[in-house]
């Protein structure tokens, strides 16, 4: 008896909008097979690091979306530049140096060619300010009023930084602030590529993620099996974009910063014998932007799940956003 051709859109309840992010990974990793290799060299860090031969190559890929990354509010330019800025942070998160680019974009017949030129220029202007050539790439037809922008990004790290490392009692970080994307920071960030660079030199890096989905979302992904993070909540740095974003919404300034996402910080981890202030004060001397230490690494409490954010003042789990997810149910 032939099975009926499936449809693409599903027509029941099992479709990818009825499981988590993480959980459709992890399902496509099993029906990939043999062919998925293991983190790093396959899925599960912010970028794949293959070994071609002297170093470690690092390929990545990201998009921008019309109505999920940028509106109308945004110049071309700005979404031109934060399609490989994108593409860049994830590189930054690797300790790595940028490369080569491919292109692909979806987009419908109505697209403006003068807004198509803004967006190209936006961004080769930021390819130029980071050395990136931009080698090939390809262009299809989407559906009316539709732009998807496809960026691939190759880059090289002499020790690619994964995001699992981390141990019991290892302190956790993070550069820059945090919250109130929305008000342009998503579009204006500063993908923190020297920082990274520096970060994955030092001998007590753990790991290393950028903040993408908010830091509910992705700090988690740093902690190893059986453990939690402990927090210091008042360490957290929260912008003022934040601060001005709490005034106007139903969350606080801490909520924002926990939840918003699209920050391009880096988050990481210190092995908890490095000497903090030592380390601090070598960072002073490389780099302007802000660091704090907002946190540590402990064994996961009876009674209480795996991989959770805790208060330390209070040994409870923080209540709040979780963070970005791509599916909801």
């Amino acid at each position: 008896m032939r099975m009926a051709k499936p449809l693409l859109f599903g027509e029941d309840k099992n479709t990818v909008a009825t499981v988590r992010e993480v959980a459709l990974i992890e399902k496509i990793r099993l029906w990939l097979g043999e062919v998925a290799p293991a983190c790093p060299e396959g899925m599960g860090d912010d970028t794949a690091a293959v070994d071609p031969g002297p170093g470690r190559l690092l390929l990545g890929m990201d998009p921008v979306v019309y109505g999920r990354h940028f509106d109308d509010n945004a110049t071309p330019e700005a979404v031109g530049a934060k399609l490989l800025k994108r593409n860049l942070s994830d590189i930054a998160a690797m300790g790595g140096i940028p490369d080569h680019a491919l292109l692909g974009l979806v987009l419908s017949g109505d697209v403006s060619l003068v807004w198509l030129e803004g967006f190209v220029r936006g961004l080769k202007e930021c390819a130029q300010r980071y050395g990136v050539k931009i080698v090939g790439g390809d262009i299809a037809q989407g559906p009316d009023k539709s732009f998807i922008a496809q960026l691939s990004l190759t880059g090289h790290a002499a020790r690619p930084v994964p995001r699992l490392g981390g141990q019991i009692g290892d302190t956790l970080w993070v550069t820059g602030q945090l919250g109130g994307s929305l008000a342009g920071w998503h579009l204006d960030f500063v993908p923190r590529l020297p920082e990274g660079q520096w970060l994955a030199a030092q001998p007590g890096l753990r790991g290393m993620i950028d903040v993408t989905d908010g830091l509910a979302a992705d700090l988690p992904k740093l902690l190893p099996p059986a453990s939690v993070a402990m927090l210091d909540l008042d360490k957290i740095p929260v912008s003022d974009a934040a601060q001005k974003a709490a005034a106007t919404s139903s969350q606080n300034a801490l909520d924002h910063a926990l939840g918003d996402g699209e920050d391009y910080e880096l988050a990481f981890v210190l092995d908890k014998d490095t000497n903090a202030l030592a380390f601090v004060a070598q960072w002073k001397d490389a780099t302007a932007l802000p660091l704090s230490c907002i946190g540590r690494i402990e064994r996961q409490p009876e009674g209480i799940a795996e991989h959770t954010l805790l208060d330390a003042a209070t040994g409870q789990p923080i209540a709040g956003p979780g963070g970005y997810e791509h599916f909801k149910a």
